[in-house]
């Protein structure tokens, strides 16, 4: 057996000491390799996977080709509340598929109805002006596209066909609030700044959706005569119905900041800017969807 001391080489001991600083650290990006680049991978793969995903949609109504937007969140799945928006007076652009983008990200699949027709979409107040009086001269037209374009939402087997509620904005508020009246079995209707007046008022008996309707209160299309005649309506036919007057507005915006996947528990938030004169609500989906939890009045 030896025994003795070993006597220090300075030399060897640098050189023993640098390789294994290098074992170390090859083990060590290793095991970086083995346990990161998997989670990096999964990570990868669901940012790709969960996305927002829209689609235009060809339908019929007759011989007329439609042609509306669809938007929905595939981080989402399986079956979800509905929403279908109807546009300005322009017909279907910009503004209402943004709309419909971020209902998508917050969980709902959102359709963007066509109600003009493929490729008529008016760029100036006396065009526009001309398309939507063809619907309002005749509002059977109106409705039945309003429906067909709900038949399509609703046939989405991403829908949950018992959780849909239809909006709309100047013109398509109109257009929900006369689908409503045609008796559409939706939960709810929002209407941003549209036109109140039907000729058949004895037809809101047929409603069993709730209403909610954001008005602007020097709206002058949409006059005190036009919103008493309104409230006579649906007090007539007892609809469960709310309306919201913002003092010194014409129109009514809805830039979403925060709703979630179920309508019991989007939270109230309000927030009002007046510096162009167009007041700015926040809530107005949400009341929408609280709306959908009050029983109907007897």
């Amino acid at each position: 057996m030896y025994s003795g001391t070993i006597s220090p080489n300075p030399t060897r001991d640098r050189y023993t000491l640098k390789r294994v600083s290098l074992i170390q650290v090859l083990v060590m990006k290793v095991l970086l390799a083995t346990l990161i680049a998997p989670l990096a991978s999964l990570f990868m793969a669901v940012a790709a996977q969960a996305e927002l995903r829209t689609q235009v949609v060809e339908y019929n109504h007759g011989n007329t080709i439609l042609e509306g937007y669809l938007a929905y969140d595939d981080e989402f799945k399986g079956p979800r509340p509905g929403v279908l928006i109807v546009h300005e007076w322009t017909g279907l652009g910009t503004y209402v598929k943004q709309r419909a983008d971020q209902l998508a990200k917050l969980g709902y699949v959102a359709f963007a109805a066509d109600i003009y027709g493929k490729g008529i979409r008016p760029d100036n107040p006396k065009d526009a002006a001309t398309q939507a009086g063809i619907y309002r001269a005749d509002r059977q037209l109106l409705r039945d596209r309003a429906t067909t374009s709900l038949a399509v939402l609703k046939k989405n087997p991403l829908a949950n066909p018992e959780q849909i509620a239809a909006i709309g904005y100047c013109f398509g508020g109109g257009t929900v609030l006369e689908l409503a009246r045609s008796g559409a079995p939706i939960a709810g209707v929002v209407s941003f700044h549209g036109n109140l007046d039907t000729p058949n008022p004895a037809d809101a008996k047929n409603i069993q959706a709730k209403v909610l309707v954001l008005h602007g209160a020097i709206d002058p299309y949409v006059p005190p005569e036009q919103v008493a005649a309104f409230e006579k309506e649906m007090n007539a036919a007892k609809v469960d119905w709310q309306l919201i007057s913002y003092g010194g507005g014409v129109v009514i915006a809805l830039p979403i900041r925060r709703l979630v996947t179920t309508p019991q528990r989007v939270p109230l938030t309000t927030k009002r800017l007046i510096g162009d004169r167009l007041p700015t609500c926040c809530s107005s989906l949400k009341n929408c969807f609280l709306l959908l939890q009050r029983k109907r009045l007897p």
